[in-house]
């Protein structure tokens, strides 16, 4: 058997979320027997003139891989998937694809699974721009999810929202939660972050209105004298409707901005921070508070979609309509007491189980494809 994986999360300069856990999945599967599974080669397809991320480019090196090509105008492949065309796996040697996430893709002669992160854009789509809200309509992701031989969700409020949308997938939807993604190259630890001499607050996201940053600044506002030793770190890429959060952050005292940080910068300024907030509407999975308790960082997070789930009683949670709350559960959070609880708490990595649940769902896939 031979699978085929989408490698367009990685054709990118930055990593998001969703490049970060492909590149993990990848990364385990380096390190699996695949003989076990019954695979006899993994191949990588990568589209269009965007080059590959340096940390994907270190794994495919590697003899269990085949990396294949496929030139041409990205804008032009999309648009002919949008009119109905098809990639032809077959004629590239796969029998099976799987997709890390919802793309421009249609198969009608080679099975695929898919994994879903979130169900935002059937739910809330007024959280995206009208060119992403445009976007989604265009790559017909509920088609692409009713033709899937198999839906990996990564959470289980996930695969509730999706089966709220689309009834007729709930028996080809299975959950298997992740965990922290893994780094390709070692990260180096220091013991000082970006040149922040005080202690501070950690916000970690593309700063977007799903994210509610504007919340976060509220929220640090609120803090009471005793608390404003504190600063604010906002670490997070400009994202749509992201003016306003900008002045803020200009005309408040304390409050730090960092754009898109390396993965390095990013677990510094994690290991370093008093404490995390993230009181976003809406999750999948969100990974970096899962992160922050990894590194023994109280978390105090919104009791939203998936993130009760995932972070369990590792977290705090409060309404990501009222600042003030949040304010008072930080308050708490910053105290030592909290800090030595969580400390205990961090979370395993599953990403081996991840991985095999993957695989075993592209082998029935492969095997139930007639």
């Amino acid at each position: 058997m031979r699978i085929g994986i989408d490698m367009r999360p990685l054709q990118e300069e930055y990593l998001t979320g969703i490049g970060r856990y492909e590149l993990s999945v990848l990364k385990t599967i380096s390190s699996l027997d695949l003989s076990a599974h019954g695979i006899e080669r993994i191949v990588l397809l990568t589209f269009g003139a965007s080059p590959l991320n340096a940390e994907a480019r270190s794994l495919i090196a590697q003899p269990l891989f085949k990396h294949t090509h496929l030139k041409g105008s990205n804008k032009l492949r999309n648009l002919h998937i949008a009119f109905g065309g098809t990639i032809k796996g077959d004629a590239k040697g796969i029998d099976v694809w799987w997709l890390p996430h919802l793309g421009f893709f249609r198969s009608r002669t080679v099975p695929y699974v898919v994994t879903i992160h979130d169900a935002s854009f059937f739910v809330a789509p007024f959280f995206y721009s009208p060119r992403m809200r445009l976007w989604h309509a265009a790559l017909h992701a509920r088609r692409l999810l009713r033709e899937a031989a198999s839906i990996i969700a990564i959470s289980d409020s996930t695969k509730r929202e999706l089966i709220r949308c689309i009834p007729e997938v709930e028996s080809r939807v299975f959950v298997c939660t992740p965990a922290m993604p893994i780094s390709v190259e070692p990260i180096r630890h220091t013991a000082t972050t970006n040149n922040l001499p005080r202690p501070y607050i950690l916000f970690l996201g593309t700063i977007e209105p799903r994210k509610n940053v504007l919340a976060v600044l509220k929220a640090y506002r609120y803090l009471t004298r005793s608390f404003r030793s504190y600063d604010l770190v906002i670490a997070g890429a400009p994202g749509w409707s992201s003016r306003a959060v900008h002045k803020h952050i200009q005309s408040e005292q304390g409050v730090h901005w960092r754009s898109y940080v390396t993965e390095e910068e990013k677990m510094q300024l994690l290991r370093n921070a008093s404490a995390f907030i993230w009181p976003s509407f809406y999750e999948g999975f969100g990974f970096p508070p899962l992160e922050a308790l990894a590194h023994g960082v109280p978390v105090v997070a919104s009791h939203r979609t998936s993130l009760p789930e995932i972070l369990r009683e590792r977290a705090s949670y409060g309404n990501p309509h009222l600042p003030l709350e949040f304010a008072r559960l930080l308050q708490r959070a910053l105290t030592t007491d909290v800090k030595k609880q969580t400390e205990k708490h961090s979370p395993d990595n599953p990403w081996k189980r991840h991985t095999e649940e993957i695989l075993l769902r592209t082998r029935l896939a492969y095997e139930n494809r007639h």
